[in-house]
């Protein structure tokens, strides 16, 4: 049955006020079961009368401090700072033995993304906000939050909050949730989200992967030299989830190989991940296949182009699970 506008109010009301009591709380590092049972659900009920009745059901988890507000909203240049602070806060050892753990242990998952933020970072221009401009019906329009160089959403100097405001700011939470319940590793690097995994990621307990570990890695890297020369990454993404080298599921395997892109491990030979150098938005040559999804560069990666092994041993080379 369809919930009236009313009580939709009143529910958004309460996210607010829930999101607002556990924004310094931690979250778990272990799944929950009624939080996967619900979290599930979301993605099939989105836009549905439905999805408020599953809002019903998640706020007590939000109150029990299992979900938290992803992103925080900062002022361009806060957002600046704050990204130079927790960068030379990280230790780049400690980031990359929890990545390979997090590769070959699904479990782990989460240790991921926070390596992959760190380089995303490392070469991040210092600038000033630009104007951002884009396509709307036919014409191009100015987005004054968008900033043009780094496409970082400031819409801190906002309207009052509205129930909608709430809303997805509750939206939010429920994505952030997505990915540490259900082991997802959204693999889009918006600023925003680059500074959660980064921040999150250097509070992790420290993990040791073993020489077994780094190898069951270099044998996924590896698999991409099989592709055929004028074969497309998607190829790699269908031997990959095949071969079973790796503990990841066939939309898994996808953000993996987006991951090694943004490592620039996966590149074509002119273009290069954010490891190597960091391209403004406006600058990444979008996919010639309509239904390419994967991120830039490796959208544009063949069987020819290989893998860069030597990026893997200056990202990896000082572990001492390392082997060439």
């Amino acid at each position: 049955m369809d919930i009236s506008e009313k009580v939709k109010m009143e529910l958004r009301a309460k996210i607010q006020e829930e999101i607002a009591k556990i924004s310094v709380q931690p979250v778990p590092a272990c799944p929950k079961t009624k939080a996967l049972t619900i979290f599930k659900k979301s993605e099939a009920l989105f836009g549905t009368p439905k999805f408020d009745e599953l809002l019903l059901q998640a706020v007590p988890l939000i109150s029990a401090g299992f979900v938290r507000e992803k992103e925080e909203r900062l002022p361009h240049q806060e957002m600046l700072k704050k990204a130079k602070n927790l960068f030379a806060q990280a230790d780049e050892k400690t980031l990359a033995d929890g990545f390979i753990y997090g590769v070959t242990h699904k479990d782990c998952r989460e240790y991921i993304l926070p390596f992959v933020a760190y380089h995303f970072f490392k070469n991040f221009p210092d600038h000033e906000k630009t104007a951002c401009y884009c396509g709307a019906g036919g014409e191009e329009g100015f987005i004054p939050f968008c900033c043009g160089v780094c496409d970082y959403h400031d819409d801190t100097p906002s309207k009052k909050p509205t129930r909608n405001n709430v809303y997805y700011n509750f939206l939010d939470a429920f994505i952030d949730a997505e990915f540490l319940y259900l082991g997802k590793s959204y693999a889009t690097y918006s600023v925003n989200h680059a500074l959660y995994c980064l921040e999150e990621g250097i509070k992790f307990p420290k993990i040791t992967p073993t020489k077994e570990d780094f190898s069951s890695f270099m044998a996924a890297a590896r698999l991409a030299e099989t592709i055929p020369s004028n074969k497309k990454v998607g190829a790699y993404k269908q031997a990959l989830h095949k071969s079973k080298i790796l503990p990841l599921t066939g939309d898994e395997a996808q953000e993996f190989i987006n991951v090694l892109s943004y490592l620039n491990i996966l590149h074509p030979k002119d273009m290069f991940g954010y490891a190597e150098k960091y391209t403004p938005p406006s600058e990444q040559k979008e996919a010639d296949e309509y239904k390419n999804d994967y991120a830039y560069p490796v959208c544009h990666w063949r069987g020819a182009d290989g893998v860069d092994y030597k990026m893997i041993e200056k990202l990896f080379g000082n572990l001492d699970c390392y082997q060439a």
